[in-house]
């Protein structure tokens, strides 16, 4: 009985760090782009909603300021009006910088238009 609580309180403290310091960076409002952060930080999860007629690809970026052509880090296909979310559980990505775009293709950028909202969960390293 001594182990399971001991185990209990330890993962709760586990669990409580991982959400200290933690911000969310984004909003409700219609974009293809969002600069999350330009220094090193831990990326925790990606949400957000494609309100665009077609699909599209959210696409994480470890620049400030990707153009069309480059490769993402990152890439998941998003159904066409349809909400969306990347969990990178309790461990998180680190990152050297974060901005997250919509795209209309997969591998490479090629900016969207402004259909989508995104929101970051992350924390400074």
């Amino acid at each position: 009985m001594k182990t399971i609580l001991t185990l209990v309180l330890l993962l709760g403290a586990v669990l409580g760090a991982r959400a200290e310091n933690t911000t969310v960076a984004g909003n409700s409002a219609l974009t293809n782009s969002l600069k999350v952060a330009s220094q090193p930080t831990k990326l925790y999860a990606v949400t957000g909603m494609n309100l665009s007629g077609s699909a599209e690809y959210i696409q994480v970026f470890q620049k400030v300021t990707p153009v069309n052509g480059d490769v993402p880090v990152f890439s998941f296909p998003v159904f066409a009006s349809s909400p969306f979310a990347l969990d990178f559980s309790f461990y998180g990505a680190d990152l050297d910088a974060i901005t997250i775009c919509a795209s209309t293709t997969a591998t490479t950028l090629t900016l969207a238009t402004a259909n989508t909202t995104l929101q970051a969960i992350v924390k400074s390293r």
